[in-house]
Parts: C-alpha cells; structure tokens; sequence
C-alpha cells in the first residue's frame, strides 16, 4: 500500500482591510447648515471629492441633527462627477452606490457626526486620480421636521464644492461653500495562499477591481 505523507503549512495573507480616509472637510469647519426634507430645494445636498489611490469604498460621515420630529430613512449616495472640479462639481448620471439606511429620528438635535456604511455591491472600486461626488438626502417630513447638514461657509476646507438638487436630477453649484465631511476607502491588498511541501499554490489579487488568479500544481498536472 503506497502511502503518502505531505507536510502541509498554510499562510492566508489578507491585506487591504483597514479602512483609510480618501478625503474630508472636517467637523471643525462647521459654520452653518443646509436642510433637506421632502419639498426643499435642497432635498439632495452634495459634496465633491477627490480620491487618489485606488480602493474600495467603505464608509462615510457627516454632520447632521435633526429639527422637530422627522420620521423615515436618510441615505448616502457617491457618483461620478461632471463639472469643473472645485467650482462646479456636480453629481453625474444615477448613484454608482448607495449606503445602508440610517433612521432619522435617531439622530440629536444638537450636531453630530454620523457615519453611513456601504456594503455588498455598493462597496464599489474607486479609480486613482478620479473625482466622485458623494451626497446625503433625506426624502421625508418638512421644513419643521428636517434633516440639518453641517456646512463649511468660509474656511473652505474641501478640495470640491458643494451642490444641491431637489429632485436628484437638475443640480445647482455652489463654489463658495463646503459640505462637511469624511469619506473612507479600503486600499487593496493580495491574498496569498501557500502549500508548502504539497500540491496547490494559489496567488490571488485584485488588480483594477477585478480578481487575477494565478494556480500552480507543484509537481503536478495543471498551471493556470
């Protein structure tokens, strides 16, 4: 009877699951507000932002309370951006990711950051070197019962612009003044699997967004 005897290690390497901040105007900017609620001018209030390195998408923050006693659901939402970036950013074409909903009678009447996390297929690949436009909407109640956004009226402290919609389709920019906020990625990272000693040899990568295998037989039959 043949036996065989492997001796076997397995190292899994995962990279890239740390989540790191693409871009921001910090809550210490904070001079005023914005409001969205059902009817408003501003029921989508928008925010450029640059990325420079690819990643993920993971996550994002704002600074936001609430007026009166709103009810229903506040999303986030990241485009692609058209315009002249810092100026005329605007959001372009349908939401390329939407967050998981945050319940607005949650949230203080008094300024808080809240963050709004992307999962599953809306943690998109952002590019290198690209613009996107990240907005926050709250579709319900009224002008005594809204959502506020925190706002930066003079330091400017974004590198894009702010801009609104009402109806998530007609955008108007404003140059003058930044939204606050932080937005968070995922940089990639390789997985690597090793039999030491044994038959399988797996390198795994993303590259772009899109997963490379490379598997190697040692000693054995296929390599693909």
């Amino acid at each position: 009877m043949k036996k065989a005897l492997f001796v076997l290690f397995l190292l899994i390497t995962q990279a890239g699951k740390s989540q790191v901040l693409i871009d921001s105007d910090p809550v210490s900017n904070y001079t005023g507000s914005e409001e969205s609620y059902s009817g408003s001018i501003e029921l989508y209030i928008a925010q450029s932002f640059s990325n420079t390195s690819s990643c993920t998408l993971a996550s994002c923050q704002f600074y936001l309370s609430k007026s009166g006693s709103p009810t229903g659901i506040i999303y986030a939402y990241v485009y692609a951006h058209s315009g002249t970036y810092g100026s005329t950013s605007i959001p372009s074409g349908s939401a390329l990711a939407t967050s998981n909903a945050v319940d607005i009678s949650t949230l203080s009447t008094s300024m808080q950051t809240i963050a709004l996390t992307f999962s599953g297929v809306n943690q998109i690949w952002l590019s290198a070197s690209t613009k996107y436009v990240l907005v926050v909407a709250y579709a319900g109640g009224n002008y005594n019962n809204r959502l506020n956004v925190g706002a930066d009226w003079t330091t400017k402290g974004g590198s894009g612009n702010f801009s609104y919609s009402a109806d998530g389709l007609t955008w108007s920019p404003y140059s003058g003044e930044d939204i606050l906020f932080y937005v968070y990625g995922k940089l990639p990272g390789p997985t690597s699997i090793s039999k030491v000693n044994s038959v399988t040899q797996a390198t795994i990568s993303k590259i772009n967004g899109v997963t490379n295998a490379t598997l190697t037989k040692i000693n054995g039959i296929a390599n693909q």
